[in-house]
């Protein structure tokens, strides 16, 4: 077991190694996949599929930012989607995020998350999130639909609070080509708040809300490496507003083990203008 370990660690520095590690390699996430190994999400949109019953995945993920990103306006603003769980709240500057995606059945999964990230001060913040799966591809049904409730609570190094919440619902299909390649097709509308600025919180105060809509695709090369993409844009002046868009690819390594490596857009700018962000995400399914 510790030799396992270590090489797993190994693998999550210099996760390159894995390339060359073919045989050590198991079938790479799609929402058709029996048993589903890594999260049922993309980097920043979650999908609409629900975990095997009785499975878990929990992840560890790294955000690194090129530039720091537009400060949250006082009393709310756009902040950039979560890596953790991918609700819409969002961190500013460098993060480190661990979450778990639990299945309590077959239509319910619950996730959790916690997360610190470096901006001046220092902040950290919780995850909270139900998913209720609506229609399940997995049970026969043409497309998977599946409604999601999410809060976070954010403080700083201050101690002051921060408060965000959001609804949606993605839509989701996928193509089989072979038993192997497989594209899968998500869009997310949701709807809520930001992180509403520290202090801002006080009797009679309403958050600003916010409508945004992710879109995710995922396309499996083999039975061990698939390409992924999201992105998250939201309703702002004059155009909408990148909350954060990734490319990346997601590698199988064990049975039990997959990595994520992406890079991507930041968050608050117009599309196309975004300082860039990579990013690197272990997943161990038990």
């Amino acid at each position: 077991m510790a030799s396992k370990a270590l090489v797993a660690a190994c693998a999550l520095g210099v996760s390159v190694v894995g390339w060359a590690l073919p045989g050590l390699a198991q079938e790479v996430v799609t929402p058709m996949s029996t048993p589903v190994v890594g999260p049922s999400r993309y980097f920043i949109v979650p999908q609409a599929n629900i975990l095997p019953a009785g499975s878990a995945v929990t992840s560890l993920n790294l955000q690194l930012n090129a530039a720091a990103p537009a400060a949250i306006a006082p009393g709310g603003g756009v902040p950039a989607p979560s890596a953790g769980l991918g609700l819409g709240f969002g961190y500013g500057g460098n993060a480190l995020a661990l979450s778990n995606q639990a299945a309590m059945g077959d239509l319910f999964q619950l996730d959790t998350g916690i997360a610190a990230y470096a901006t001046t001060p220092w902040q950290g913040r919780l995850d909270l999130a139900g998913k209720m799966g609506l229609m399940q591809e997995k049970l026969g049904s043409l497309a998977s639909v599946a409604g999601i409730a999410g809060i976070a609570l954010n403080v700083n190094a201050n101690g002051a609070p921060s408060l965000g919440f959001t609804l949606g619902v993605p839509i989701e299909k996928t193509l089989g080509f072979t038993p192997i390649n497989r594209l899968t097709l998500t869009a997310y509308p949701n709807w809520g708040t930001g992180l509403v600025a520290p202090g801002a919180i006080g009797a009679g105060f309403i958050p600003p809300t916010r409508f945004a809509l992710g879109l995710g695709g995922a396309l499996s090369l083999t039975d061990t490496v698939a390409l992924m993409a999201d992105t998250s844009l939201v309703t702002g002046a004059p155009t909408l507003l990148n909350e954060g868009s990734n490319l990346g690819v997601r590698f199988g390594f064990t049975p039990n083990l997959t990595f994520d490596l992406f890079a991507g857009l930041g968050a608050n700018a117009p599309v196309g203008s975004a300082p860039l962000s990579v990013g690197a995400g272990m997943n161990w399914v038990y």
